[in-house]
């Protein structure tokens, strides 16, 4: 138990030291990377169909709404 327990701490010692070491630079092309994966927030909460569904009935209504002249 006490050899398991010493690898844990010794592995996150190497990570924290690791996180530490490297510079900025280094790790802004990976978050940009993992960022432009990631879906939209509402495709994540709601799924695909409902905001889906909300753009085409924001579509359509924009397009039947009456305007006021001049506008």
């Amino acid at each position: 138990m006490a050899g398991e327990g010493a690898e844990l701490a010794k592995e996150m010692f190497k990570r924290v030291a690791t996180y530490l070491t490297t510079p900025a630079q280094g790790t802004k092309p990976e978050k940009e990377r993992k960022r432009s994966r990631r879906l939209p927030w509402y495709t994540h909460v709601f799924g695909v169909l409902l905001p889906m569904g909300m753009h085409l009935w924001w579509q359509h209504r924009r397009r039947n709404k009456p305007h006021a002249p001049g506008s």
